[in-house]
């Protein structure tokens, strides 16, 4: 009997070889399967120590030892007059730690008491990934933990099993694994990643609040639970935008100013599509540009909230955090509710957010005011009552006009734009836009000039330890592309032909259809129907997208063929 399982199981092996070296002989070496983007960090990290105790003359100190940290050291002897305040959640509650605006004024406050503000908040933290770091913290004897957690919930896999992930990047080296794996998934119907929905995503973000404020009552620990304000009126919903006829063609309005008729036809494509972000944040435009600002709000919140789980916090999971204060009696830091206080018709934007989610850093004026506030009601103040009477100057906030002679701002502006328009490489990116439109209010020149500062644009990209790792070539021609993108949409026609054509120039066999369609589109608001005509007959000849026949028929050029 071993005699023939040893048998059966080398032919078995054998025939695996035969198939290997087969496949390997038509296709080649199988696909490499890469690593998820910053793996290490999102995946292997989360379960190490944030801090290593660190022995010296002084004492024994917690020094922090986590990629990416803009953390402090502390001693692991707590200082009788100590004033201990930790900070966990994502990239906000990093760039809010990171700003010494906050220490200050609690020293303006108590002067007599030693602060000690230790930021453990990390870029692209959920909230189960700030829970983890919370349950080691609460072992350093904080006196508060502020937490500003709601704008990463978009981990498909929250957690994975190391060992088995590993194996499987190992033995996907192989054509005949990967094709039974993709027989197997097939079989049994599952995808092969833990995909969670929207609503799955509140769920356990909710989940997660709880578990963060019971362990910190659990030691009698005061919490702040924070509501995050994020960018939703000039931050377009991520992803590519969808190719639907009545959709292009209320672009195609709203681009030539026809608002009215752009809702007309957004409106027949919400009708089959009630819960397209897209659609929605369109009509929000639509309503914003004939000041009905009501409405925008509605839809902007509306789109928002249906694409919770993309990097922004939105306004149904701030009213989570407000249920789970309520629920555990723990404070609230309403930061969202400042923040829209403040803003043009409730609207925030790109006035006071640098992307989706990162408000510029005079911002953090609104989110300290209330922070304090909310701390000065708190056991953990214990302060006279002339001392609980804090105002805080909120300066006016400069305008993007400002920013843009600010070199650091207009360039981290252009490193923005210039990541979204390289995420994905087919279709519209909706946000790529919008953020190259921001560069332009910024500084007008500066967008023109992007294309004399290419290398300084790219090292800037790619040098930078976060966004770098996310992308896999610098394509200037795509680059390009939405700069030419943004100039037509902002009227601006011979500036968007110039950088088509830079575009097309860049590629001595250009393939990208969309080009042609924008200089199609140019031609169309110029009234040369000629041109735009011959541009469209040139992305026909690059591509069959059922796009191309939509614009046709929306732009109602004549057949010149037919003429001849």
């Amino acid at each position: 009997m071993k005699k023939f399982i040893v048998i059966f199981m080398a032919i078995v092996i054998l025939v695996l070889v035969f198939f290997e070296c087969v496949m390997i002989i038509r296709y080649g070496v199988a696909p490499s399967n890469k690593d998820l983007p910053q793996f290490q960090y999102q995946y292997i990290d989360i379960y190490k120590d944030f801090f290593k105790k660190e022995r010296r003359k002084e004492g024994i100190f917690y020094v922090p030892q986590r990629a990416f940290n803009n953390s402090e050291e502390f001693l692991m002897d707590k200082p009788l007059n100590e004033l201990r305040i930790f900070i966990i959640g994502g990239s906000v509650g990093h760039n809010f730690g990171g700003n010494p605006f906050f220490k200050n004024e609690l020293k303006r406050i108590l002067p007599d008491g030693d602060i000690k503000v230790v930021p453990c908040a990390m870029g692209a933290y959920d909230s189960y990934r700030a829970y983890l770091v919370e349950k080691e913290i609460l072992a350093y004897n904080p006196d508060l933990i502020i937490v500003f957690s709601g704008n990463n919930e978009f981990y498909n896999v929250v957690k994975v099993d190391v060992l088995k992930y590993r194996l499987d990047k190992i033995f996907k080296k192989s054509w005949v694994y990967q094709k039974l794996q993709e027989q197997f998934l097939k079989f049994t119907g599952e995808s092969g990643s833990q995909y969670r929905s929207r609503k799955q995503r509140l769920v356990d973000y909710e989940k997660n609040l709880h578990l963060i404020t019971q362990a910190a009552k659990n030691k009698k620990i005061p919490v702040i639970l924070c509501t995050l304000p994020v960018n939703f009126a000039d931050c377009a919903p991520f992803g590519i935008r969808p190719v639907d006829k009545e959709y292009l063609l209320a672009h195609y309005l709203f681009d030539q100013k026809g608002y009215k008729g752009a809702i007309g036809a957004i409106n027949s494509f919400l009708d089959n599509n009630p819960e397209n972000t897209f659609g929605l944040y369109l009509l929000a435009n639509c309503y914003r540009q004939l000041a009905e600002y009501d409405k925008a709000r509605v839809c902007y919140h509306k789109a928002l909230d249906l694409s919770f789980g993309s990097g922004r916090a939105s306004i149904e999971s701030n009213k989570i955090v407000r249920s789970v204060c309520d629920e555990e009696s723990v404070l609230l830091a309403d930061i969202e509710k400042e923040f829209i206080s403040q803003a043009s018709e409730g609207l925030l934007g790109r006035e006071q957010f640098s992307d989706n989610c990162h408000w510029y850093r005079e911002c953090n004026y609104l989110a300290v005011k209330v922070i304090i506030q909310t701390f000065l009601k708190s056991k953990v103040a214990n302060i006279s009552d002339e001392q609980a009477d804090f105002s805080i100057v909120v300066s006016d906030f400069p305008s993007l006009e400002k920013r843009g002679t600010r070199s650091d701002e207009i360039e981290g502006a252009i490193k923005r734009a210039a990541f979204e328009s390289l995420r994905l490489p087919g279709g519209i990116l909706e946000r790529a836009v919008e953020y190259f439109e921001t560069v332009y209010l910024m500084n007008p020149d500066a967008l023109w000039n992007i294309q004399n500062i290419r290398e300084r644009t790219e090292n800037n990209l790619l040098n930078d330890d976060w966004l770098g790792g996310y992308l896999v070539d610098f394509n200037w021609s795509l680059v390009f592309y939405y700069i030419g993108e943004t100039y037509r949409r902002l009227g601006m026609y011979p500036e968007s032909l110039e950088y088509f054509n830079k575009s097309i120039n860049l590629d001595e066999d250009p393939q990208d259809y969309r080009l042609y369609i924008g200089k199609a589109l140019v031609y169309d608001a110029l009234g040369d129907s000629q041109n735009a005509w011959k541009n469209i007959h040139e992305a026909e000849n690059i591509s069959e997208k059922q796009e191309i026949l939509y614009y046709k028929d929306i732009i109602c050029l004549p057949d010149l063929k037919d003429e001849e």
